[in-house]
């Protein structure tokens, strides 16, 4: 059963088209990464102090329930969690590592630039794409979300880049495409609760196997 193509242009882009995107995907970048630290080591965020601190409790307790964030998507609190584990010096505050993780977030927040303009570029025209590419890059709004530590830079990342790998496998015009179009969108996220389910019981071995009772029971 054939299945229509998404757009009638290349699967890719012209190089033409893009140097431009690498001209705004720069400029992008440039006005993302300065000014990432500002008002540290002062927070005004109210959410970045509770990610480093949930970070801090998994070090401290083995787990976030301290803060009810046992059961809180796990990825940012992760990401402070290791930061702080590898990277923090012992006389400084937990709060001394949010411009590492803000510059990850930036990080993810200039390859947002890049996956709406390729999905643009999928499901509308090259020069809608760049026109998309322009709008995320230079809007206010945007570049000052962009600088926080919070997890919305990565949520955004990961679920465009799902949909391009989906209309990406869509553009091949076939069943076959389509069965690893929803493969593609499907399995990543049953993988990553099966991985999560085995790391949380091989965790719980090891500490039970090492004599340790501390329970760590929901703290990824």
């Amino acid at each position: 059963m054939p299945i229509s193509p998404v757009s009638s242009q290349g699967l890719w882009p012209s190089r033409k088209w893009c140097l431009i995107l690498g001209l705004i995907f720069i400029s992008g970048a440039v006005l993302r990464y300065t000014g990432y630290n500002f008002g540290l080591p002062y927070i005004d965020h109210p959410d970045e102090p509770a990610y480093n601190l949930a970070g801090r409790m998994i070090i401290d307790f083995g787990s976030a329930k301290p803060l009810g964030m046992q059961g809180y998507p796990p990825g940012i609190v992760e990401l402070n969690y290791v930061i702080l584990r590898f990277l923090q010096k012992p006389n400084t505050p937990p709060g001394s590592i949010l411009w590492i993780v803000r510059l990850v977030s930036v990080t993810f927040s200039v390859m947002v630039l890049v996956m709406v303009t390729l999905l643009t570029f999928r499901i509308a025209t090259p020069m809608a794409a760049l026109f998309a590419a322009a709008f995320w890059g230079f809007s206010p709004h945007i570049i000052e979300a962009s600088r926080y530590a919070t997890p919305d830079n990565f949520v955004t990342f990961f679920t465009l880049l799902a949909f391009f790998l989906v209309i990406t496998e869509l553009d091949t015009t076939s069943i076959i495409g389509f069965m690893r179009a929803v493969l593609r969108a499907v399995l990543p996220r049953f993988l990553s609760i099966r991985l999560h389910l085995c790391y949380q019981y091989l965790s719980h071995f090891l500490c039970c196997g090492s004599g340790n009772q501390t329970s760590i029971d929901g703290a990824f």
